[in-house]
């Protein structure tokens, strides 16, 4: 039995459930169910934050955006967008221009990896994120540092030092 960090996602069946059904090329619907359960556990609406689906904003099929918002005197300070690697930085200037925000994590996911990126305010172009250096994380190999980047977005998205 494969050991798993006892305060990450893979703890819950099903995460683990998930997981097992990716391909090395998942794209769609298997990786879409999987972000969302991860992030509702560490975005939590009684915290303050929301998941939305937005509708496809291409014509590919295999795109599926999920925004975690972070609301804070009704405005919207922080987006996690997931898409795949070659529409990222569409989905993440679009999210930019409907709402102010003062940075847009994205994170691209094929199969069972994922690579963090963010967007500044003001940028056009995506930047890797500080913390894995351009470093595509595999869900379950890299659980903890994934949950770390996750718990320091949340803090960013609070108004926290997220170093602390």
């Amino acid at each position: 039995m494969a050991s798993f960090d006892p305060n990450g996602y893979m703890q819950y069946d099903s995460i683990r459930d998930y997981y097992a059904r990716l391909t090395n090329n998942s794209q769609s619907n298997v990786l879409n169910h999987l972000w969302f359960n991860i992030l509702r556990e560490y975005f939590p609406v009684q915290e303050g934050f929301g998941l939305e689906i937005r509708p496809r904003v291409t014509e590919h099929d295999d795109i599926t955006i999920q925004y975690v918002k972070a609301l804070r005197n009704d405005l919207l300070s922080t987006r996690m967008i997931l898409a795949l690697d070659e529409h990222l930085t569409e989905c993440m200037q679009l999210a930019r221009n409907t709402v102010q925000a003062e940075g847009i994590f994205g994170i691209a996911t094929v199969g069972h990896y994922s690579r963090f990126y963010i967007m500044d305010s003001g940028a056009d172009v995506l930047s890797d994120h500080p913390a894995t250096m351009g470093k595509a994380l595999e869900y379950k190999t890299h659980e903890s540092q994934i949950v770390e980047l996750l718990l320091a977005i949340k803090a960013e998205a609070m108004g926290s030092d997220s170093s602390s």
